[in-house]
């Protein structure tokens, strides 16, 4: 029995094209061989399983919060928002969970932060996760079941500096 080619078309620029239907949605894709098609729909079907990236979800909140927030309330919002997206950018939103927040915050203990800096940090990750919750991307918040280390100084040390 002949092996039944996958539907392809080819464009006018000579580009192939072929239609799938993933998740409910018709998507076209379109390369210079079928391997390159095969391989852009075996990516795309990957980070619709993975969900959105930490920084992207984070990206989108943060413009929302600017608009909420008074601008000294969002100015200093960016240090924690950017250190949080430092740390977890490039990580699926999905696949956070406490003990990477719990080696976050650790890390932040080592480096000699205040509690106060790690409480603060824990809000704008709170922020993320709620946002990230009420917009489908998870189902639950992973800082539920973290909280902050018990040796965090009282105020920030010098040598955080050094």
């Amino acid at each position: 029995m002949a092996k039944k080619k996958p539907n392809l078309y080819q464009r006018p620029d000579g580009l192939y094209e072929k239609g799938v239907t993933i998740n409910g949605k018709r998507i076209r894709f379109r390369g210079h061989s079928e391997k390159e098609i095969l391989q852009k729909i075996a990516a795309y079907k990957e980070k619709e399983d993975n969900g959105p990236l930490f920084k992207d979800v984070a990206e989108q909140w943060h413009i929302q919060y600017e608009k909420e927030v008074e601008y000294n309330t969002y100015y200093k919002s960016l240090v924690y928002y950017n250190r949080a997206v430092d740390h977890f950018g490039d990580m699926y939103i999905k696949n956070i969970t406490p003990q990477d927040i719990n080696k976050f915050y650790n890390q932040l203990s080592a480096q000699g932060y205040a509690r106060k800096t790690v409480a603060n940090q824990k809000t704008i990750l709170g922020n993320i996760f709620r946002y990230a919750i009420v917009n489908g991307h998870i189902s639950d918040n992973p800082l539920t079941f973290v909280s902050l280390p018990k040796n965090l100084k009282q105020y920030l040390s010098f040598e955080c500096f050094f």
